[in-house]
């Protein structure tokens, strides 16, 4: 599992295979989910992140170099 932060996006991704995006659905207002071919979830995505989690308690690698 690995865990991004987008500073300019606030955007948190979540990915937890690697495997190619099959589709994306929105599960919830903000919150993402990245399907395979066999419809398991393979990533999450979290819109406005800062906004809905204190972000200081948690180790994040920047997605940005």
């Amino acid at each position: 599992m690995k865990v991004t932060y987008d500073r300019n996006a606030d955007a948190m991704s979540i990915v937890l295979a690697d495997a190619a995006v099959e589709g994306t659905r929105s599960v919830a207002p903000g919150f993402f989910a990245d399907y395979d071919a066999d419809g398991r979830v393979i990533a999450l995505e979290i819109l406005k992140a800062s906004q809905k989690y204190d972000l200081s308690d948690i180790d994040i690698q920047p997605s940005d170099p």
